[in-house]
């Protein structure tokens, strides 16, 4: 129970952050001035102080944040690793055709590489492999 309390309390933390953070980011944006976000700071400080005076208040809602952010985090990583494929390696590729250029035949390789230089193996070779 310690360690559930221990990590809702740290979930209030997190949450208070991020909602003061938006809110400075959208504050900095709008040019909005304080005493109209007072009552929007005051519900971030009450928001803050229960958290931390009674955390199992917050299971609930750190069970479905969880959930939420797993189904986000599937989404992302797939997007991020498309978008990466699609926006630098498959350009930088194409580019690198386009020029004529091969990687094998890159000056820094030299004659030894296994990339440019290999033997076919034979059957006599897997005989005694060691």
């Amino acid at each position: 129970m310690p360690n559930e309390q221990r990590s809702l309390r740290i979930f209030s933390i997190a949450a208070s952050t991020a909602m003061s953070i938006w809110l400075v980011i959208i504050t900095y944006w709008q040019d909005i001035d304080l005493p109209t976000l007072t009552p929007v700071i005051a519900g971030i400080v009450i928001f803050l102080i229960n958290g931390l005076l009674r955390p199992l208040s917050y299971q609930m809602l750190q069970q479905r944040w969880l959930a939420v952010a797993h189904v986000i985090n599937r989404g992302v990583s797939k997007i991020l690793l498309s978008g990466t494929y699609l926006l630098v390696i498959l350009p930088s590729a194409a580019i690198y055709r386009l020029c004529g250029k091969h990687i094998n035949s890159a000056p820094h390789l030299s004659n030894t590489s296994y990339l440019i230089k290999s033997a076919p193996i034979l059957p006599q070779d897997m005989e005694q492999p060691f």
